[in-house]
């Protein structure tokens, strides 16, 4: 609802969408507001149903203001406009489809903005499947690639699968709007028959299923271009969970002026999101990624290190970039345990660790912290050798 002042001439308060829905009052005149203290101005309101492409029936008021009102509420307004919407209806009125206005589209079936959609290769919704599920998509993911602290590589790979799931998706855009304009020109012409219809929307469910699948596929490849910190920290940041990203926007969507916005919160600690942090700590190892190891250390994290241990991240960097020289990880390791405290977030994890040949060489124990931005960083890190 827009507000353009109190005491501005020809004032209108328009659009109370649905407010009234279910009843459909008769057009009648309102009068409201009489001037308390004797200036004789008056507000003067018409109430009644409408509708419109993409709404119910619902009331729109409008209140030209005649002169300077004093005292004059919105709450008024809105209680004049609840007394309008209770009256009766009159009996065999007729009532507008929620398509009036929609005959006039070039495609039906389709608005400006879906054609334009479309034709541009933009989402509309199709990969929701995975994107509420854990599978961040390449366009977001570039959006948040400061806060994702994305890698040049990750970065120039997620481009990549950006644009060839634009490139797909404009193609088998162009496809739809094309079968769509063909079904809607022959519902025109009068040329259409069951076996045309038939015929025509099976071609058009094909081509959907076809644009559905181009983009739950960019999910899939983005993904896998993600460890599972980083994965984490993308539903905290869109919001899934926590009702609103790190910045206060809602998912696929904006809050209007003066809304507040709620602050991100943490999913709950989730045993698995610790096994895949986990297995993908062990990764960055065997990919001789150093940068991506040191991103699951804790500032202020402790390793025993068989009695000399090694306090701080820059110590146990230090430590450790040793293990990163060479083609080939002189061990890798494994979770077989991970268990999570709900109450503090704290996480425990443990598994062997085997030499390149497969024989194991210890065993690893660790403990985990959940950050509030969601992702798991470890804090402590202890191991023994097997049959110590």
């Amino acid at each position: 609802m827009h507000d353009t002042g109190a005491h501005g001439r020809n004032a209108r308060v328009t659009s109370l969408p649905r407010l009234f829905s279910g009843r459909r009052p008769p057009w009648r005149a309102i009068e409201t507001h009489r001037n308390a203290v004797g200036t004789g101005s008056v507000a003067v309101g018409w109430c009644g149903a409408r509708s419109g492409p993409s709404t119910a029936w619902g009331v729109e008021m409008r209140f030209t203001q005649l002169g300077r009102v004093p005292g004059v509420a919105l709450g008024s307004l809105v209680a004049a406009g609840l007394a309008c919407a209770q009256a009766p209806s009159k009996p065999g009125a007729p009532q507008a489809s929620p398509y009036a206005g929609e005959e006039a589209r070039e495609i039906k079936a389709l608005s400006e903005q879906e054609v334009a959609g479309l034709l541009a290769g933009a989402g509309l919704g199709y990969a929701r499947a995975a994107e509420l599920n854990g599978w961040p998509g390449p366009r977001h993911v570039l959006d948040l690639a400061d806060e994702l602290a994305l890698s040049a590589a990750q970065r120039e790979a997620s481009q990549a699968a950006f644009d060839r799931m634009q490139e797909a998706a404009r193609t088998v855009g162009a496809e739809l709007v094309a079968a769509e304009r063909e079904l809607d020109r022959r519902f025109a012409e009068r040329s259409i028959d069951r076996p045309a219809l038939d015929a025509l929307t099976a071609r058009i469910g094909a081509i959907e299923a076809r644009l559905r699948a181009v983009h739950l596929a960019a999910h899939l490849e983005q993904t896998a271009l993600l460890d599972a910190s980083q994965v984490q920290r993308y539903m905290v940041l869109r919001g899934y969970g926590g009702g609103a990203d790190a910045r206060g926007r809602h998912a696929h969507g904006a809050h209007g002026h003066g809304a507040h916005a709620t602050p991100a919160t943490a999913p709950a600690p989730d045993p698995g999101a610790l096994t895949a942090t986990e297995t993908a700590f062990a990764r960055a190892m065997a990919e001789r990624d150093f940068e991506a190891f040191a991103a699951f250390i804790h500032d202020e994290a402790v390793f025993i290190n068989g009695g000399s241990p090694l306090r701080g991240k820059p110590a146990i960097l230090a430590h450790w970039k040793g293990f990163f020289e060479g083609p080939d990880a002189p061990f890798a390791w494994a979770p077989e345990i991970a268990e999570v405290s709900a109450g503090n977030g704290l996480g425990y994890t443990e598994g062997p660790v085997r030499r390149p040949d497969g024989s194991s060489r210890m065993r690893f124990y660790s403990i985990w912290k959940l950050q509030p931005d969601g992702r798991w960083m470890i804090v402590f890190d202890n191991g023994y050798r097997v049959g110590d």
